[in-house]
């Protein structure tokens, strides 16, 4: 009862911080409070949308040099400028492209391909609703109901870029989600999986979308492919951390708080890494860190079940 007891606490205080703090702000991450608030192009497709998320970030050129590293974003164009490799882990088939292709603006009605069209029923595309050159791109889900992991997700929604200039010759690049009605998978644990995985994910693909734009536009070198995979391992490893330290915490009687206490500063690590982004040798100094605090957690005691760490 005693561990029961400390672990749901525990969890308790971790989802309080995670609805309170966290996912407000990775929600209108770089966008102020007007922002988040104001009409933008595309909302009059879903007057009455379920959630809302309006992201931002300040660009150094021009709207009419912006837009065509909008305009190319795409599966079967430029890519999606975000972790290529982990997206074709996933068989996106992304290409790469640091520079600007030339294509043609896409017009209202053409369909803009986020997975290949030979994969997944060939539904894997959103519908290009609005195109305003130099101004805005909306893009809205096309209807079709597709599998989820708890049932038929839902499909329909926005994804606007819009193109904002300032008084001092930058550009404001607002991103804003809105979702409809969802047609399934509205269960407990199709909103939990959208809260606690899909979202941040999400967020964290965008999130590199953004800020690799900035950097193109800008005409400054994109951060090199390994940089990116370094930067999803450590994630990878952090969040092994976490669930090694979960698997003791069950296996233990009297000396639980040991692996309880690591798999703490685990998940909070996990969520400095993921969400705040620190440099990577930082992030790797943290990982390390993470690695002795790990051991200690495992170390063995009398009587315990546990045993050293390698």
């Amino acid at each position: 009862m005693r561990l029961a007891g400390v672990v749901l606490a525990a969890l308790a205080a971790l989802v309080l911080q995670y609805f309170v703090l966290i996912r407000p702000w990775y929600e209108t991450w770089g966008a102020t409070a007007a922002e988040a608030l104001r009409d933008l192009p595309g909302d009059e497709l879903i007057p009455d949308a379920a959630d809302v998320e309006t992201r931002g970030i300040a660009i150094r050129a021009t709207p009419q040099a912006l837009w065509p590293w909008i305009a190319q974003l795409g599966q079967e164009r430029a890519g999606l400028y975000s972790y290529r490799w982990l997206e074709n882990l996933l068989g996106a088939e992304m290409p790469s492209s640091t520079h600007l292709l030339g294509l043609p603006d896409p017009r209202p009605g053409d369909r803009f391909w986020i997975y290949p069209r030979n994969k997944a029923r060939g539904l894997g595309y959103a519908l290009y609703a609005v195109v305003d050159p130099g101004r805005a791109l909306v893009l809205q889900g096309h209807g079709a109901e597709v599998p989820g992991l708890f049932g038929e997700l839902w499909p329909g929604g926005t994804w606007a870029f819009v193109l904002e200039p300032q008084p001092d010759g930058t550009t404001r690049l607002l991103v804003r989600h809105r979702r409809g009605e969802q047609k399934g998978g509205s269960g407990p644990l199709a909103s939990l999986y959208r809260a606690l995985l899909f979202d941040p994910v999400q967020f964290a693909m965008e999130r590199k979308l953004l800020l690799t734009v900035k950097v193109l536009a800008e005409g400054r070198p994109p951060p090199p492919a390994w940089a990116d995979v370094a930067e999803v391992v450590l994630w990878l490893a952090t969040a092994a951390c976490g669930l090694a330290a979960a698997a003791a915490v069950l296996l233990r009687r009297a000396t639980f708080w040991r692996p309880l206490a690591a798999g703490t500063v685990a998940l909070f690590v996990l969520t400095l890494l993921f969400f705040a982004r620190p440099p990577l040798l930082v992030a790797v100094v943290l990982v390390v860190g993470l690695r002795w605090v790990l051991a200690w957690g495992l170390k063995g005691e009398p009587g315990s079940v546990a045993r050293p760490a390698s």
